[in-house]
């Protein structure tokens, strides 16, 4: 069975805007009954159908249309006080024309807020299959994290995030897809693909991030046989041993920040490869690094959209040392306050996407059953 497409969501100010433009004909039509008629206070009534076709539905801007054009027949071509010129029969036709025009663009309105609707729907399901819903939970560690579009209307991007819990332990990607557009949704989207399956098989590290590169070489050797631009991505591994080990791999991207206690430190790469995509020009060569990260220490990932937005002076974001402001602090709260104060630095005007992922390992036994689950109560691979 076909299913129908969804309806906006009817405002519900709506009826409140249909009964004042209601009192406005009757307001209209009992002052130009009380005054002289060189005042023409009934043209006023030609304004009314144009305010209800932005706030008011295709029935109720028909409905107030007819009711103006019925108020000036009545005032124009029955009442005694009007001659009922040609004038007043011009202003009359005038009204149905107006009324007219008004429903019609009544019902275009309401048809591309049907396809906004639509498209906002098929943006969020795109948006489940590609990042997973935060916060999660694994054997391992707990990810808290946000995802802010530069655009206000999008709700996916060239920003991506997984975590893969594997027989080795569990893994975490973030990585950042050069450029915009639905074209670096679709890189965004191999490298997903791609470490998802290849993080949960391979014992190796680095052979996941080589897979991820295949990923993007295959995916813009399409591209250009499309005619479309080849693109690379920057991304950062984190595995989590089931010992507690942590090893990290940067294929080009910004370096990681430890939390710990009230301390923040930039964990810079000692060796960093080149991002996705890019390997042909040096071959892999890419290394993890085993930095310490003790129990109750966090660890925090982003994409360059982050230090990168700019205040109103144009200077850039200070993410270390807002960070340092905020500790000691839980995953969540620190998340939280992050986003909210990233908002208010940039004045809601972000240059590029961003995204910010806080995990925190767990230790002992006792802690990982302690440890919160996610807003739906569920474990996601």
């Amino acid at each position: 069975m076909r299913r129908r497409p969804p309806e906006p969501v009817q405002d519900p100010r709506e009826t409140t805007w249909f009964l004042l433009l209601l009192s406005l004909v009757v307001l209209v039509v009992a002052l130009d009954l009380a005054t002289a008629r060189h005042y023409w206070i009934s043209v006023v009534l030609l304004v009314v159908p144009g305010l209800a076709a932005n706030v008011c539905s295709v029935g109720r801007t028909a409905s107030l249309g007819g009711l103006t054009v019925l108020a000036l027949v009545l005032l124009y071509g029955v009442s005694p006080r009007y001659g009922g010129t040609p004038g007043d029969w011009l202003t009359i036709g005038s009204a149905v024309a107006v009324s007219a025009v008004c429903t019609a663009v009544c019902r275009y309105r309401l048809q591309r807020e049907r396809d906004l609707m639509r498209a906002r729907v098929t943006l969020r399901a795109l948006q489940r299959t590609l990042l997973q819903a935060l916060p999660l939970r694994t054997a391992d560690v707990e990810v808290h994290g946000f995802y802010a579009p530069a655009q206000a209307d999008a709700l996916v991007g060239g920003d991506v995030y997984a975590v893969v819990e594997s027989p080795y332990g569990t893994r975490v990607l973030i990585g950042d897809v050069q450029g915009k557009g639905l074209d670096a949704i679709q890189t965004g989207a191999a490298v997903l693909g791609a470490f998802r399956e290849s993080g949960y098989h391979l014992a190796a590290l680095p052979d996941v991030a080589d897979r991820l590169d295949q990923a993007v070489v295959r995916h813009n050797r399409r591209a250009a046989e499309a005619g479309q631009p080849e693109r690379f991505v920057t991304a950062l591994l984190a595995e989590f041993a089931p010992g507690g080990a942590l090893s990290l791999l940067s294929c080009g991207h910004l370096p990681p920040l430890l939390l710990h206690g009230t301390r923040v430190t930039e964990d810079e790469c000692p060796d960093p490869g080149l991002p996705l995509g890019l390997t042909a020009l040096a071959g892999p060569g890419r290394s993890p690094w085993c930095p310490d990260l003790a129990e109750g220490d966090l660890l925090l990932l982003c994409t360059d959209g982050v230090p990168e937005a700019r205040d109103a002076a144009g200077v850039f974001y200070p993410l270390a040392d807002r960070v340092a402001e905020r500790l000691p602090a839980g995953p969540a709260a620190l998340v939280r306050d992050l986003r909210a104060d990233l908002g208010r630095y940039a004045d809601g005007r972000l240059g590029d996407d961003a995204a910010v992922l806080v995990v925190r390992r767990l230790g002992a036994p006792a802690e990982r059953a302690s440890a919160p689950e996610p807003a739906d109560g569920s474990r996601r691979r």
